[in-house]
């Protein structure tokens, strides 16, 4: 038999294993595995919230796409960037309530002790989740920073002759990504457009609203685990939460 006297914490540096194989139990010090295998393993165990928040993104780009089409109908930038907005906001409230609720789960787990609290729990499910979004927003952005020599990084390249534009593939490689990253985040697009149209590093960041939503959520979920409500009854002032976060 060979049993461990310590929870695995990937701070700890090395954990203590009480072995029993042999007559005398002694001691053993082992290396703890590194944060990217608690990274892998939190992913794994926690794919169907990653799938749902991907899920999710689809279903808003359908919603995106019918409601940005309809707005430029209306050949208004104002019209445009407010249903982008409102398109944004909505997504983001999907997040929140997929992590808070998730964090709800954990909280009673926590609490119970049969979960160890990860703070770093949601950013790995949502990094991994809009992890495609990130790489289109790299590889976009890449592409752009060779054409010409970057001369032209802030800038709308539809304001150039084609021909001015070099090398080709650089050319092509912005096209092509940028497409597909305003295609898979279409609920983006009114804002890209009327505000930062031109500036390829804002698609590396329009996935971080979303990362960040699903970071506070999860933790509010997971501090508030039986909901805000007041279970004292009003005029009592609320007891403190069970669990610090």
């Amino acid at each position: 038999m060979e049993g461990c006297c310590f929870v695995h914490n990937y701070k700890l540096k090395y954990i203590v294993k009480i072995i029993t194989k042999s007559k005398k139990p002694y001691l053993r010090l082992e290396r703890t595995p590194g944060a990217h295998v608690f990274m892998i393993r939190t992913i794994k165990e926690n794919m169907y919230t990653a799938v749902k928040v991907i899920l999710y993104q689809v279903a808003m780009c359908m919603f995106g796409a019918t409601m940005s089409f309809a707005a430029a109908r209306a050949e208004s930038d104002i019209i445009l960037a407010l249903v982008s907005i409102f398109s944004i906001v909505f997504y983001l409230f999907l997040i929140y309530v997929i992590f808070y609720e998730q964090g709800q789960k954990d909280g009673i787990k926590i609490n119970a002790q049969r979960l160890r609290y990860d703070r770093f729990k949601a950013l790995w499910i949502s990094l991994f989740a809009n992890s495609i979004n990130i790489l289109l927003g790299v590889l976009a952005t890449v592409g752009k920073l060779f054409i010409n020599g970057g001369e032209h990084i802030l800038h709308n390249l539809s304001n150039y002759a084609e021909e001015t534009l070099s090398p080709a593939w650089a050319v092509d490689m912005y096209e092509i990504f940028s497409t597909l990253s305003k295609a898979v985040q279409i609920m983006y697009a009114g804002v890209l457009k009327v505000f930062f149209e031109g500036n390829v590093f804002m698609l590396i960041a329009i996935p971080l609203p979303a990362i960040a939503v699903s970071v506070i959520s999860y933790k509010l979920g997971v501090k508030f685990c039986s909901g805000f409500r007041n279970p004292e009854g009003r005029g009592q002032k609320k007891k403190e939460e069970r669990y610090k976060v």
